[in-house]
């Protein structure tokens, strides 16, 4: 697929991404953010210049990059949209019409609020489901079914 935009490179110097456009000497520092939902796993990309907010490049979904590229865009999206997958729900109680989640994720264990499961919850697929709680912080459910028998228990009687 043609690129949209100028070819470039991407290279970590300490803590910082550097952008250089390939034949240009300059380099920028840059960060990157989704141009769609959260909830769109894979998403259209801009890179931004850090301190001017400016676009330098936008990376459209049909894009294939360079391997070592698309790893360091794919490292960057991942700490600035830090979403937690759950992995077990210890329990789900409710008082006053507000569900109190008990629930171990890959970044350990969690405790959060939802108000209306049915506003909080978006179903991907039958299985696959994002939750967002009152604070605006998003949580995973990749796949339902393959969560364990009392996990799959409790979150059905909420749903």
């Amino acid at each position: 697929m043609k690129l949209k935009h100028k070819s470039f490179t991407l290279k970590r110097d300490h803590d910082t991404v550097l952008l250089q456009y390939t034949g240009d000497k300059e380099s920028f520092p840059v960060k990157f953010i989704r141009n769609r939902p959260i909830s769109a796993v894979k998403s259209e990309i801009s890179i931004l210049h850090a301190t001017e907010n400016k676009e330098l490049v936008y990376i459209g979904l049909e894009e294939t990059l360079d391997e070592k590229i698309q790893s360091i865009i794919d490292e960057e999206i991942e700490k600035s949209y830090f979403i937690p997958v759950i992995t077990k729900i210890n329990s789900i109680i409710t008082r006053f019409g507000i569900h109190y989640w008990d629930v171990e994720t890959n970044y350990g264990p969690k405790v959060f609020l939802l108000r209306s499961p049915a506003q909080s919850i978006e179903w991907k697929t039958e299985t696959h489901c994002m939750l967002k709680d009152t604070m605006g912080v998003y949580f995973e459910i990749p796949d339902c079914s393959s969560m364990d028998t009392l996990s799959q228990s409790i979150m059905h009687r909420i749903i």
